[in-house]
């Protein structure tokens, strides 16, 4: 399990997120990979809409 923190100008506290996952990688590779991830779906998401 991996805890990402994101911290955004403008508001008060941070954002946390939890990632689960059996990924034998470094935190910071797992945390790109789902980043890579969430923008890849969200891309497909947008192109089935339309």
């Amino acid at each position: 399990m991996v805890a990402k923190i994101e911290s955004h100008p403008g508001e008060l506290y941070p954002r946390v997120g939890f990632i689960v996952t059996n990924l034998a990688r470094p935190e910071e590779r797992v945390v790109a990979f789902f980043n890579r991830r969430g923008t890849c779906e969200q891309s497909i998401k947008e192109g089935k809409g339309r």
